[in-house]
């Protein structure tokens, strides 16, 4: 396993920052005591970057290394196969 990535973005208020739509991905990496970091990138610069993670524009996506999804049934379903 590599290093686990989530990425968010960091428009929403400081408080909730990071739980707003990446709160089940954070809570299953918990439960299962998965090393992880989180990085977050800004709403309104959404370029060619951020498309080649998430093509819809959106957050949160995961990455594992060389792997990078997006969808979060996939999300959880690789962080179970990890945990």
């Amino acid at each position: 396993m590599s290093e686990l990535v989530l990425t968010t973005f960091n428009w929403v208020p400081d408080m909730p920052r990071g739980y707003v739509r990446d709160i089940r991905i954070r809570w299953a990496l918990e439960e299962a005591g998965l090393p992880y970091r989180v990085e977050s990138v800004p709403f309104d610069q959404r370029g060619a970057e951020h498309l080649a993670h998430q093509p819809f524009g959106q957050i949160p996506w995961l990455t594992d290394g060389d792997i990078s999804m997006f969808e979060t049934g996939a999300i959880l379903l690789h962080l179970g196969d990890l945990s």
